[in-house]
Order: structure tokens, then C-alpha cells, then sequence
């Protein structure tokens, strides 16, 4: 009887551990693959392409701000350029263990200056 049990038991335990391993799996294919295109889009933005061409590109911002990103790529950026920063674009992708965050940054004539990505 106790084997019937704790062979019930460990079925049980195995399936739902089966279940949410698939689930985390498929999770985390998702985010990875947002990533990957959010990554393919942000390579092709080039300076001074216009915030409609980034929306078209990148699609809607999860966040819009006025923090100034000071890189293009990895570069740093010039005071000058970054002084001209009056808007930015975020596209944030959220994992249970970093967020990557795709960052674009403009002038007053809603021109690209600056774009980074932080993770």
C-alpha cells in the first residue's frame, strides 16, 4: 500500500515538474527571440534617421523620457551632441534575470543622436 503511494506521488511530481520545466522553456524562447529582433532592428537604425523611421522599425516604446543615453553603440558620445538629447525611446525586454533595454535618443528635429543597449 505505502509503494502505491509513493509511487503515485513521484508520478505526480514528475509530471508537474514536466509541465512547469515547458512552461519556463517556453518563456524564456520568447523573450530571447524579442531580443533577438529588438538586436536585428537596433543595428540597422542609423544617425540621423527620423523617430518615425525608429517607430517603424522598432515598433511602440515600452517607455519614452527625457534621460539621454551618451553612446552611439559603445562610443561615447560628445557634450555637444548629447546636449541636443531632448527625447528618448525605450524598448525594455524583461527576463527573470536581466532586462535589456534598447535606448534611442534625438534632437529638437526629432533626428536619431544617440543609441545604446544596456543589460
Amino acid at each position: 500500500m505505502i509503494n502505491k503511494r509513493w509511487g503515485y506521488f513521484i508520478k505526480n511530481a514528475c509530471v508537474l515538474l514536466s509541465i512547469l520545466a515547458g512552461v519556463s522553456i517556453c518563456f524564456l524562447w520568447v523573450q530571447f527571440r524579442k531580443i533577438s529582433i529588438n538586436e536585428q532592428n537596433f543595428s540597422k537604425a542609423i544617425k540621423g534617421a527620423s523617430k518615425v523611421e525608429i517607430l517603424s522599425l522598432m515598433g511602440n516604446p515600452t517607455a519614452t523620457n527625457q534621460s539621454a543615453t551618451e553612446f552611439w553603440n559603445d562610443a561615447k558620445l560628445e557634450n555637444q551632441e548629447t546636449n541636443q538629447i531632448v527625447e528618448t525611446l525605450d524598448y525594455r525586454v524583461s527576463t527573470f534575470f536581466l532586462p535589456v533595454t534598447f535606448r534611442f535618443s534625438f534632437d529638437a528635429n526629432s533626428k536619431l543622436v544617440a543609441k545604446h543597449r544596456y543589460d
